[in-house]
């Protein structure tokens, strides 16, 4: 999901809740952050018994998927996409200023777009063209920096530019995600004056790991008798052998028996 969508998101739930409320949604939020349990960044928990699970991985990796998405993004039209994008949204070339800062502001701002500027604006549909059969005759991949410096075949026009843009990308993306750490440190971790779900960091570096290093850990059960929530497998188990637990557990049964003794003692009496 790009920044847009989620632009677009807010502001279509913003409207939505003004017409069935009357009230704005900032007045709202406003109300929630001085409830009990809530701070500055918002109102208390929903769902007391929420859980976060966190997919970590180590940051090298990460780089390398992210800039695997990046190729599959130009194989699937990214090219294409841009160039609609940029024809529908393409700014008054009056209002730019000589270090482009107009792509810095509202929709324009969007990762995956301004990043291309220098391409789109030198080069038009039919340059995309030309790279695109390009592209799908070599599979996708962009040839190297030193390969397009040093090749004695005809490279289309423009394909160095658009590879500046990739590699563009692809460092705006680490960037982006270094930063959503940062959020859930600051917001999650770090946060002292607000509610917050218990959070669990499990880590996807090594997909062949996926069954011991995710799954199992991930398991969430509750616990009914105690009115508690566990997560993996390991700490379950641990609670079901707890003393705390049987305890409680055997208490249920008591009541139960108890219950079950008091209904048939009212119905014997109800019938004389």
């Amino acid at each position: 999901m790009t920044i847009l969508h989620v632009y677009i998101q807010f502001i279509s739930r913003a409207i939505q809740y003004y017409q069935d409320s009357g009230q704005t949604l900032s007045f709202k939020i406003k109300e929630q952050r001085q409830q009990p349990g809530g701070s500055r960044l918002g109102g208390p928990l929903r769902y007391p018994h929420a859980i976060l699970l966190w997919l970590r991985c180590n940051q090298d990796i990460l780089n390398r998927r992210l800039d695997k998405r990046v190729d599959a993004m130009l194989e699937e039209g990214l090219l294409r996409e841009i160039r609609t994008f940029y024809n529908e949204h393409n700014p008054n070339k009056s209002l730019l200023s000589a270090d482009n800062s107009l792509y810095t502001k509202g929709v324009l701002q969007t990762i995956g777009f301004k990043e291309f500027i220098p391409y789109l604006e030198q080069f038009d549909a039919a340059n995309d063209e030309q790279i695109e059969t390009y592209l799908k005759a070599n599979g996708y991949k962009m040839p190297t920096q030193a390969a397009i410096t040093g090749s004695v075949t005809q490279l289309p026009v423009g394909l160095n530019i658009l590879n500046t843009c990739l590699n563009e990308l692809k460092l705006v993306t680490q960037r982006y995600s270094k930063r959503q750490q940062k959020w859930i440190n600051n917001r999650l971790l770090a946060c002292k004056d607000r509610q917050v779900p218990d959070i669990y960091e499990l880590d996807t570096s090594d997909v062949n790991y996926w069954k011991e290093n995710i799954y199992k850990r991930a398991i969430s059960n509750y616990c009914t008798i105690c009115q508690r929530q566990f997560v993996g497998e390991y700490q379950w188990n641990l609670h079901l052998k707890s003393n705390k637990h049987k305890k409680r557990k055997e208490g249920e049964k008591k009541r139960a028996k108890l219950q079950i003794i008091e209904k048939g003692s009212n119905e014997i009496e109800n019938t004389q």
